[in-house]
């Protein structure tokens, strides 16, 4: 029974940095949408990656 302590605290610690680093997304997530969109699109420059050949 001993080792089944460390493992739950392995198990926890793993699903811990995964639900902050899920929240984290959530936030940057609704951020880009709400503040994002601003100054000028890029437009694409289409380059052939043979054209020295």
């Amino acid at each position: 029974m001993a080792w089944v302590v460390p493992f739950i605290r392995v198990l926890m610690l793993i699903f811990g940095f995964a639900w902050v680093a899920y929240a984290k997304s959530l936030v940057l997530l609704w951020g880009f949408k709400k503040y994002g969109g601003y100054g000028e699109i890029e437009q694409p420059t289409y380059v052939n990656a043979n054209s020295g050949w």
